[in-house]
This record gives C-alpha cells, structure tokens and sequence, in this order.
C-alpha cells in the first residue's frame, strides 16, 4: 500500500492473489496514502453509479434515482469515517498499484470497470461510529414538516444534515457499541464476482475491531460482556436480502425525502442490524 505499518494498519491475506489491509480513517490522508485514497473514491464513486436505480423523469426517460456522486471531495470518505472509524482494503497482489496524482482529486464517473484502473484496489468496505439516531431523528422531523406543508421539502436542510452527521461521525466521545458498516464496493469484473471479497473485508474489520477492543478492556469483564450492535443502511429493494443472508435483520424502513444521498425524488431506506458478541 505505499505506507508503513506505523498507524497500527493490520494485514489479512485471503489467499496468494488477495490481501486486505485495515487502515484506521484518518491515516488515509499521510502524503503516502493520498494516490490509495483518490483511487477508493474513484472505486466508490463508480460502484454507487452501477448499482443505483433508474427512476422515470416527466419526459418518459430514465434517469438514475441519484443525480450526486457518492463522494464528492477529496477528503468526505475521511471525514465519514472519523477519528475512529476503520477501513479494510482489499488488494489484487497480482496487478500494480498505481501511483496517480496525489495532488488533486475530482470527480470522473465513468460508470464503469476495468483491472487496474484503481491500482490493485479490487474491493473495500468499512466500519465506524453508528450515526442513525441524527439521521433518524431528522427525518421524522422532516416529515412533519411536509405533512404541515404539504410535498414540500427543504433541500438546504438535507444538505445541512449531512454536514451535522460528518461532525458527529468525527467527535470520538459519540463512540458508542453501535457501529456502522459502510462503503461497501467491489471491482464488477470476471475475476472478482463471486468471491465474497466484500464479506472477506468485512469480517477482517470485525476482528481487528474485536482484538482492539480486547486490548482496552483490559480484563474488564463487565465491559468485554457488552455486545457490539452494527448497524447498515440500503434503498429498499436493492441489496437488502444480501445483507439478511449474512445475518443481518430489518431494523426499520424510513421514507427519504427528495436531495437524501442526492435523490432526484423519494425513496425508502432499510437499516438493518447484527449483533455480534466481544
């Protein structure tokens, strides 16, 4: 990965073609790391272009649900993150990693894949501290403010919480047992379907995250019995049953209102939850 293991980055080798690493957050933004992370928010930003659905606009043309990339600045996956918050990357050793521009980054959807265009970046997901109570309670707020106003929406305030979920996510005294799993994305190549490369990431964070949490317990049996509750969020209808066969089960479903993650109209969210024992 181009960085030293100094920033207790762990290592986790699936077999001889892929390994993955666990990098905590704010290690992403060392000088060495800047070419990995442009190409995680290039993988990203891709992956959530594929996967979104189509909705029909007033002129009968089909127009993805999301009209925003799901990065959109340099350091917004940093900032998700936090100061806690983990991410495991999982590498093609096969390929070449590739030292892009660490200067500057901006958006270049191209909506599609090929081996090598992330260096040997081939799949990523991470872990951080559960924000859903600020995005929970905002959107019940937003909805009785459309019921007293009729469909109407306020996009300033979308936008707005957004920017009080990056602060909250960033504040290391919200760190609870509720963590949650996030941008999750693979490579949609050949070579990599099928392989549970995403399931492999997550379950390398869930162990360094449990062997770091044993670490400060330091023989607290009280501490060490509490459970760790994750927690994930999906539109409905597109990979929810993906998640419930790995355990997960439907915590609730809310209705987004328009501009949430950058919908073009309403849409339901399903968050789910697994619990998982120290």
């Amino acid at each position: 990965m181009g960085a030293d293991n100094n920033d207790h980055s762990t290592n986790h080798t699936l077999n001889p073609n892929f390994k993955i690493e666990i990098i905590p957050g704010p290690a992403l933004l060392d000088p060495a790391r800047r070419s990995l992370l442009h190409n995680l928010n290039d993988l990203l930003n891709d992956a959530y272009a594929t996967s979104k659905a189509a909705t029909t606009v007033p002129n009968n043309t089909s127009q993805s649900l999301f009209s925003k990339s799901r990065i959109r600045t340099e350091d917004q996956l940093v900032q998700e993150l936090g100061t806690t918050g983990l991410i495991a990357i999982c590498t093609d050793t096969s390929l070449p990693e590739f030292a892009r521009d660490t200067q500057q980054w901006s958006i270049n959807l191209t909506r599609g894949y090929s081996p090598g265009k992330y260096g040997n970046v081939v799949a990523t997901a991470a872990l951080a501290p559960w924000k859903g109570g600020v995005v929970e309670n905002f959107l019940r707020a937003l909805a009785v403010t459309k019921q007293q106003q009729g469909e109407a929406t306020d996009i300033v305030a979308v936008a707005d919480v957004h920017a009080k979920v990056f602060d909250y996510s960033s504040n290391p005294s919200e760190a609870t047992s509720d963590w949650e799993v996030k941008t999750c994305a693979s490579c949609d190549d050949p070579r990599y379907r099928g392989k549970g490369l995403i399931t492999h990431c997550i379950d390398a964070l869930i162990k360094s995250f449990l062997a770091e949490l044993r670490k400060s317990d330091d023989g607290r049996s009280h501490v060490s019995a509490t459970p760790i509750k994750l927690w994930l969020s999906t539109r409905e209808g597109y990979n929810s049953q993906y998640w419930t066969r790995r355990g997960f089960v439907t915590e609730r479903v809310d209705v987004a209102p328009v501009g949430v993650w950058g919908s073009i109209e309403e849409f339901r969210i399903v968050t789910l939850t697994k619990t998982i024992r120290r």
